[in-house]
């Protein structure tokens, strides 16, 4: 088991922060939204082994963490752009980190989150884009 540090919004607006033991940042996450909390940040603890990753290779549960992080703000009620820029800051994998800050930077621009997504050249499968923009045109 590793030691997390998060982040989380809870139901009545307020932004928590505490550890728990988990075996992955996914089940950290998913003990946290059982608690009835929409996780904004999870990192492993600076204490275990493994918690400077640097950068290296982003890996597939970043991504599906962050996205996952991402849709759980916006079910909360979390504007897109505030959840954007949560994840930018999220102190997870340098690359998802800029990448996120990027789209945050188009969002504020205008332009619509499907091309920001693009234009972020994040290792995503192209129905995931096709979902963004369906969404957007949708509501």
């Amino acid at each position: 088991m590793q030691r997390f540090d998060y982040k989380v919004l809870a139901a009545d607006g307020s932004v928590l922060s505490g550890q728990l033991r988990a075996a992955s940042e996914r089940e950290a996450a998913r003990q946290l939204e059982r608690k009835g909390l929409a996780p904004l940040e999870i990192v492993r603890h600076a204490g275990t082994p493994g918690a400077q990753r640097g950068g290296g290779r982003l890996r597939r549960e970043d991504l599906i963490l962050a996205f996952h992080q991402l849709a759980t703000m916006l079910r909360a009620g979390v504007t897109l752009g505030e959840a954007v820029e949560a994840q930018a800051g999220a102190g997870g994998h340098p690359r998802l980190a800029a990448a996120f800050a990027g789209i945050a930077t188009q969002l504020r621009r205008g332009e619509p989150f499907h091309d920001a997504l693009a234009a972020a050249r994040l290792p995503l499968p192209d129905y995931l884009l096709q979902l963004a923009r369906a969404g957007e045109l949708t509501g």
